[in-house]
């Protein structure tokens, strides 16, 4: 409390001090192909987890996120009561390529 009183009443009260800090502009931000695959591939994932398709489920794989494992479940038809597994490969490229994924059983 004296140091504040002491401070208020001093004759420094009416100066003012200024600080200045230089300001530079930030770096522009770089995302390298293989950041925005990931991405993309984990926004797809999301979504089909959760916009499910009835009777297919699918988990990337944990050593390589372009191999997702799939099951398939028939329900109707010639195949009904089959379940089948299924490998997809998606290109190294993705999203921006041309080439689709390719489809094991």
């Amino acid at each position: 409390m004296r140091l504040a009183q002491s401070l208020a009443t001093s004759d420094d009260v009416n100066h003012t001090y200024e600080f200045a800090v230089e300001a530079r502009a930030p770096e522009p931000l770089r995302i390298l192909p293989s950041q925005l695959s990931r991405h993309a591939l984990s926004s797809e994932f999301a979504r089909v987890c959760r916009q499910p398709i009835d009777g297919m489920y699918v988990v990337p794989s944990a050593n390589d996120q372009f191999t997702w494992f799939g099951l398939l479940f028939i329900r109707r038809g010639v195949y009904g009561g089959g379940i089948f597994r299924f490998n997809v490969r998606i290109p190294n490229d993705f999203p921006v390529t041309t080439s689709l994924p390719v489809r094991f059983f």
